[in-house]
């Protein structure tokens, strides 16, 4: 197993585990079901963490695939500049979701105020992710090309 067998086991968790905490935390948010809200957070986090291995197999995978005649070196650095701008909105998601899954259980006074960050962020870091995803699915599929 190579690196970029590694990237392509792992980098679809991040975008859906993402999609699928902020439906899970956005329903119990409106639903006032927090062991839902509870719940969607550790999802986030899961996310994150799976955006870990996916970026670090990132670099590996692009020394295999550029040897590739169908490969364009183009395409390759446009989907590491989107990974490289995500991956800080990943971590900072990540941080602030593990943070309010804390402030919860602690019972923080203004919780739900943190939860709508959380919501929020995870919604731009969700939207980060789909660019990633975009230009990685380019490399290998001309027919998503412009």
């Amino acid at each position: 197993m190579n690196a970029a067998h590694i990237h392509l086991i792992f980098n679809h968790f991040p975008f859906i585990s993402l999609l699928i905490g902020i439906g899970i935390l956005l329903y119990g948010m409106l639903a006032k079901r927090y062991p839902a809200v509870q719940i969607g957070l550790m999802v986030i986090v899961f996310a994150w963490l799976t955006a870990i291995p996916t970026f670090a197999s990132g670099e590996g995978a692009e020394e295999i695939v550029e040897k590739l005649p169908e490969v364009s070196h183009k395409i390759v650095h446009e989907h590491e500049e989107s990974a490289e701008r995500a991956i800080i909105f990943v971590h900072l998601t990540g941080i602030l979701a593990l943070a309010s899954l804390y402030l919860s259980y602690r019972q923080y006074a203004k919780i739900r105020i943190v939860y709508w960050i959380a919501l929020v962020f995870s919604c731009i870091t969700l939207v980060m992710l789909a660019q990633v995803s975009q230009t990685g699915g380019k490399i290998r599929h001309p027919e998503i090309r412009e």
